[in-house]
């Protein structure tokens, strides 16, 4: 597993409209490459390099395609009864 910076669009609905956000994060992948999961980025370090380099990440992520939230939607259901909480 590896992982990487990425700009994930998500797309939310709320009082009937539907309001599209753009996101850094960083995303998760299997061996083969498939975008499995993602969480919000660490961003802080230690020194200003550390910085500079959480920068150059995100600089990155900007030449890649943009994700959409959905491809990393679970097919877990909440009131599935055999799931436990």
């Amino acid at each position: 597993m590896h992982w990487n910076h990425r700009v994930i669009v998500q797309h939310n609905e709320y009082l009937g409209g539907v309001e599209t956000t753009y996101h850094f994060k960083e995303v998760y992948y299997e061996d083969d490459g498939t975008p499995t999961s993602y969480s919000d980025p660490f961003m802080c370090g230690d020194n200003l390099e550390e910085l500079q380099s959480l920068v150059n990440r995100l600089q990155e992520a900007l030449n890649h395609p943009v994700l959409d939230d959905s491809i990393f939607e679970s097919d877990i259901n909440p009131d599935d009864e055999d799931i436990e909480f």
